[in-house]
């Protein structure tokens, strides 16, 4: 197994740099319910602006991709090594992306992160159903759970059918599945932090 460290070591950095460190000071942190609540000004495509969802995914997708690359350069192969190794670093980077001292008994949903890995390691045909599936579970459960869980599982099915690596598959599964167990065991919630333009507004009353 050849091992391109100059690509590697700052690959690695840039994985497992706290998301809390990069995003704005002035944000919000909501669960999905207080996200999609019809009382808070930031509920019309809160998604477009939310820096946690598409900015952080492209630090973190070309992070994995970058490692992956230099696990296995391109026309050597993959072999069980540089998987296994990709693995355990994936399983460790979801750590710091989820930590933030910025209100208590909470978490980051690391949906950037779980998705970047989705598209990195799954063929495209695969990741997009997943991804899909993983995102209407969210909005009929309105739980972030519901995405892990229901990614984790769509992702093992579809993973396997289009790529038959049941060590990359199990991987995936493992980072979706990590964050809630992680939460679970701290007994925090998972939020997602917002601008402070999504602040509560007063509801009309019913006529």
């Amino acid at each position: 197994m050849t091992i391109q460290w100059g690509i590697l070591l700052p690959a690695i950095v840039l994985l497992f740099y706290p998301a809390d460190r990069i995003l704005p000071q002035n944000l919000r942190l909501r669960t999905y319910g207080q996200l999609s609540d019809p009382a808070r000004a930031h509920r019309h495509r809160w998604w477009l602006w939310q820096p946690a969802l598409w900015a952080d995914a492209l630090r973190c997708g070309a992070s994995i991709w970058l490692i992956d690359f230099a696990l296995t350069p391109i026309g050597t192969g993959a072999g069980g090594k540089p998987v296994v190794l990709l693995g355990g670093l994936l399983l460790v980077g979801v750590l710091p992306q989820m930590v933030t001292l910025r209100k208590a008994a909470t978490m980051y949903a690391p949906l950037g992160y779980v998705f970047a890995a989705l598209f990195v390691l799954l063929p495209f045909a695969a990741a997009l159903p997943v991804a899909v599936l993983g995102v209407v579970a969210l909005m009929a459960l309105r739980e972030f759970p519901a995405i892990f869980f229901g990614g984790a599982v769509v992702a093992a099915v579809l993973g396997y059918l289009f790529s038959g690596a049941v060590t990359t598959v199990a991987i995936l599964a493992g980072v979706f599945v990590l964050p809630v167990v992680v939460s679970t065991m701290f007994r925090c919630k998972l939020v997602l932090p917002v601008q402070s333009r999504g602040e509560t507004i007063p509801v009309p009353a019913p006529r």
